[in-house]
């Protein structure tokens, strides 16, 4: 499989009264890049950025042989070059970093535009050095863009091994990470997250409530073919039905325990309406929306699924509020809990996912459900102490102060998930 290359660009703006000074350097210092291992050309452009008081702009771009090289530089080198240019030069000098990825095929498999689409800037290269959009003429096809997926899961320093396996065996350290300014080596947390919930949405909606794939009555229909034998269709079918009432008893039991309470007229909760409920949705909304709810409780059911992303959408930031109002005297912005609060579902989307998927598998090899009760026990007590953990190794407060506010979350985490939940299910019978 080709190996990518890696753009890494930076953008320099200098005051013009100390340009000839700082190319004498910059010439200096790109020499100096290039002796790092891995980095392997730089392309210069120099333009003249425009605004109230013009600045001279010089972006260098390097072409890095691989990710792991540029890893080593962040680490080993980039904090005493840059420090370089900052002695030098001071506030007279601001610099702006990106890391942009080359396709696979080459330059050569996409003639790129003379001038970018989007910003008009003249262009040199796969990527506009103002707006940094590529350069291509054409979308990719689908066969490249699985090349790139299955190249970036698979290659062995790739950013998803070094996030998924922090992520799920070292609480707090992606957070502490991100904080402390090592952001380039691992997935960006926000796009970590959608992933990790699409996958265990999709996941729990075609698990079974047993942890396997369930097709429940009416979910599916067969027709027999036209020329099987009716002896044989029937022998089937009555083979299936025993099975079903053999193995899951429980099951439809639990069910119809569910619906039981839903045994009864619309007409008679008209009388139970509260004043302030009315005062928001019509007495006939919520007649409207028990009569359909009633009617199609699976519907009911697969929209409140469908609605549970949105939901969690609302609740982060309501536990980075909680958060904030917890280390108020932290001097810690509301993003950098909003950063704990989003890294930690990403987490538990991501435990939870791997459990339902391990339940499948034992159930399917027919392993033995103990197996597989034992591995949720363990995710069950593993979760809240990998919370506890990352509290300590983010925040690092005193042991009592810890616990103390360890407690409070999880209350409140508690009661903010049951309060959102409620919402979540009155707004999805009334918009049914």
């Amino acid at each position: 499989m080709s190996t990518r290359e890696l753009i890494y660009e930076v953008t320099l703006d200098i005051e013009p009264a100390v340009a000839p000074e700082f190319d004498d350097w910059l010439e200096r210092h790109v020499g100096e890049m290039l002796a790092l291992p891995g980095f392997e050309r730089a392309d210069l452009e120099a333009e003249i950025e425009p605004g109230d008081a013009p600045r001279l702009r010089r972006t260098v771009r390097y072409t890095v042989r691989d990710r792991a090289a540029l890893d080593d530089y962040f680490e080993q080198h980039a904090a005493r070059l840059r420090q370089a240019g900052i002695d030098r030069f001071g506030d007279r000098l601001t610099a702006t970093r990106r890391v942009l990825e080359t396709s696979p095929l080459g330059d050569h498999a996409h003639p790129v535009l003379p001038h970018c689409p989007n910003c008009e800037a003249r262009l040199k290269g796969q990527y506009c050095a103002r707006c940094g959009q590529r350069a291509r003429r054409r979308m990719i096809t689908l066969c490249e863009l699985l090349r790139d997926v299955i190249g970036e899961i698979f290659q062995h320093d790739s950013r998803v091994w070094r996030s998924f396996f922090p992520l799920l065996f070292r609480p707090g350290f992606l957070t502490s990470e991100y904080l402390a300014g090592r952001q380039m080596r691992y997935v960006p947390p926000v796009r970590m997250y959608l992933f990790l919930s699409i996958v265990f949405f999709v996941i729990a909606f075609l698990a079974g409530p047993e942890g396997e794939l369930s097709l429940r009555p009416g979910a599916l229909e067969w027709t027999p073919p036209e020329d099987a034998a009716p002896a044989a269709v029937d022998e089937t079918a009555g083979e299936i039905a025993d099975e079903t009432a053999a193995e899951a008893p429980d099951e439809v039991e639990a069910t119809e325990e569910v619906f039981a309470p839903l045994d009864f007229e619309c007409s008679d909760i008209d009388g139970e309406l509260e004043t302030g409920l009315t005062l928001l949705v019509s007495r006939a909304a919520i007649i409207r929306s028990c009569e359909r709810l009633l009617a199609n409780p699976r519907a009911f059911g697969r929209a409140v699924l469908a609605n549970l992303p949105k939901m969690m959408f609302f609740f982060l930031p309501l536990l980075a509020l909680v958060l904030k109002f917890m280390y108020f005297g932290s001097r810690r912005y509301y993003s950098e809990h909003l950063l704990f609060a989003v890294h930690f579902h990403a987490f538990f989307f991501l435990i939870v996912t791997l459990d339902i998927l391990f339940g499948m598998s034992v159930r399917t090899l027919h392993a033995g459900a103990g197996i597989a009760s034992v591995a949720t026990a363990a995710m069950i007590f593993y979760i809240p102490w990998y919370l506890y953990r990352a509290m300590r190794n983010v925040y690092d407060q005193h042991l009592l102060i810890r616990l103390v506010k360890y407690l409070f979350l999880v209350v409140a985490y508690l009661v903010s998930l049951v309060i959102m939940l409620l919402i979540t299910l009155a707004v999805t019978a009334l918009t049914l």
